[in-house]
């Protein structure tokens, strides 16, 4: 936790938690098909290390992700640490890449813009379709280079959700299937979580 940033030196912080992804949560209750193509089997030893990890240091839920209470607590405006790219582009904040080890600065305005373009686009890793022909290729976290061509198309100058839905609409998909690939991707839908780790959902809705 102690690293130097471009904005000087973080101290070392004196409380931290670690967040890690239950068996399930609210997304296969919405899309069966979700994450149903990962196959690969983790060595026995992750699983005892998981176990000691959470007991030890973390926290883990089968509402949500990790990825979601992460997000939630940077947008809250706690310094935050992940690989993944979801996370880093996704949130707004500013945010330490561990696997990589730099920062990445994200605004709001280009955290929405993402988000669009995932909701259009869809994930083949997670199993999430997303529109036909729209794909989404993330170069460069740290520049925060994405292509996405298509999806950028589609989208014009009107880069919000709503958008998202009438893009959807207009290629005769339903509003509900619509909002099933924005739930899907979006991060930013806990609503509170609980000094006793109660977690509030508050799904998009338009």
């Amino acid at each position: 936790c102690e690293v130097e940033s471009a904005i000087g030196e973080m101290t070392k912080f004196e409380e931290y938690v670690l967040v890690f992804t239950g068996s399930t949560n609210f997304r296969y209750d919405i899309f069966p098909a979700y994450k149903n193509k990962r196959t690969e089997e983790k060595p026995p030893e992750f699983y005892k290390l998981k176990k000691w990890a959470v007991k030890k240091f973390g926290i883990i839920s089968d509402i949500v992700e990790a990825d979601d209470i992460v997000s939630y607590y940077a947008r809250k405006g706690h310094p935050i640490t992940s690989a993944d790219k979801d996370v880093l582009l996704g949130t707004p904040g500013y945010h330490y890449d561990t696997y990589h080890k730099y920062f990445v600065k994200t605004t709001k305005k280009e955290a929405l813009e993402f988000l669009c373009l995932q909701a259009l686009a869809g994930d083949s890793g997670d199993g999430i379709p997303g529109l036909s022909g729209v794909g989404i290729k993330v170069k460069d976290v740290s520049k925060k280079i994405v292509e996405a061509p298509r999806a950028l198309k589609l989208l014009g100058d009107n880069k919000t959700l709503e958008n998202v839905v009438q893009i959807y609409l207009d290629k005769n998909q339903t509003k509900e299937h619509a909002l099933t690939m924005i739930r899907l991707v979006h991060m930013g839908q806990i609503k509170k979580i609980s000094r006793k780790g109660k977690i509030k959902l508050e799904l998009y809705n338009v």
